[in-house]
């Protein structure tokens, strides 16, 4: 008896407990009345399904600082050959152009570098899961008063007990949501 009254109550407890789904939906619904300038003109038009949500290589610090080391030596190097097109018929100036053209092939040497290096981070990167994520249509007022409608894309912690980030996601041409 006491196997099938501890069974009933997980039971119980279980189908009374809010799905993930549910949650997010309170938590996105809570943040939109923080947030929003008139709360009272909202309007869900839509939730998306619930998924998983995992770590980015671009959100990886060192594959950002490679990406952005190769960016800054590309720059050099399009600077150096700006300058070599200048000197490139100056015989008096020759020097300047043997110059420019060792610098331009130094930094693309370092453009190669950094790329190979983000290459590597990128093909040891092991996405981790880090919560869930869902995006929720709705309309709402502005500042201004004009009603618009309005597509993030939001993204909780593992428990869904908090939103730990939202984005803008738009629509794509056919009207339908761009992927998370």
């Amino acid at each position: 008896m006491r196997i099938t009254l501890f069974s009933f109550l997980v039971i119980l407890i279980a189908c009374n407990s809010p799905s993930r789904e549910e949650k997010a939906k309170r938590l996105i619904k809570d943040h939109l009345f923080k947030t929003l300038h008139d709360y009272k003109s909202y309007e869900s038009v839509e939730f998306g399904k619930m998924d998983s949500l995992f770590t980015y290589i671009e959100d990886d610090s060192l594959y950002k600082y490679y990406i952005k080391e190769g960016y800054r030596f590309l720059d050099e190097v399009k600077d150096a050959n700006s300058n070599l097109k200048i000197y490139a018929g100056l015989s008096t100036l020759r020097y300047r152009f043997d110059y420019y053209k060792a610098i331009a092939a130094e930094y693309n040497d370092s453009v190669s570098q950094y790329i190979r290096l983000a290459e590597k981070v990128k093909s040891n990167f092991t996405p981790l899961f880090i919560g869930w994520k869902m995006s929720h249509t709705y309309r709402a007022k502005s500042l201004n008063g004009n009603k618009g409608i309005h597509h993030y894309a939001y993204k909780f912690d593992k428990e869904i007990s908090k939103i730990i980030g939202h984005d803008d996601i738009g629509v794509d041409d056919d009207g339908k949501h761009e992927d998370l």
